[in-house]
């Protein structure tokens, strides 16, 4: 699991990655939100809440089911886990006068489905201000500046929370053999989308 900072004080940066040391993650940093955005696009979440979720609602429908309605099974787009993936990524409220963190993470939660709430700790040296905003997104906020043993706290809690959703969901998956798409069968999905769509066009123009 990776962890990612994006704080336009390059000495903070600094500064929390030496606390970040005990936990010996890979550690990466951005000064702005564009560049940041374009990394977590890339290397993508270390775990996809969208598949687990899919995952746990399958279980949930087979285990009350009683074996009357079986569901089909699902076939994940991407993995559960991705071992090059950002798990962690601490954000700084006011990085840019542009962007607030907090516009920031809605846009990720928006577009990028694998994204979750916990994955996101928000850091502001003005709690007091930030704190509602915070508690509405359902987002972890840290205080700057940073009491050492109140963020390694936090952090453990998250990393022991994944932990144990992995090692859940890796069971389920076990259970029920269920797949990833591979590169082929993405590509037939798309073109069958494609042509389902093409002849619906063709019939709406008639």
């Amino acid at each position: 699991m990776k962890a990612l900072i994006i704080d336009d004080n390059h000495s903070f940066i600094d500064l929390l990655k030496n606390a970040l040391l005990p936990f010996r993650m890979q550690i990466d940093s951005y000064y702005k939100f564009s560049e940041a955005r374009s990394a977590l696009l890339k290397q993508g979440c270390y775990f996809n809440q969208s598949a687990a979720t899919e995952i746990l609602k399958y279980h949930e429908a087979i285990t009350k089911g009683n074996g009357k309605s079986i569901p089909p099974m699902p076939v994940l787009e991407k993995p559960v886990i991705n071992s090059d993936g950002y798990g962690i990524i601490f954000l700084e409220y006011d990085t840019e006068p542009s962007m607030k963190g907090t516009h920031f993470i809605q846009d990720i939660l928006k577009n990028q489905r694998e994204w979750a709430e916990k994955n996101f700790m928000l850091l502001t040296s003005q709690p007091d201000k930030i704190e509602p905003i915070a508690k509405k997104m359902k987002i972890v906020l840290i205080e700057k500046p940073i009491k050492k043993d109140q963020l390694l706290k936090v952090v453990n809690d998250f990393i022991q929370s994944i932990a144990q959703k992995e090692h859940e969901i890796k069971e389920l998956v076990a259970l029920y053999g269920i797949k990833v798409r591979t590169s082929d069968e993405k590509q037939k999905a798309r073109k069958s989308a494609t042509t389902k769509k093409k002849k619906s066009v063709k019939q709406k123009s008639r």
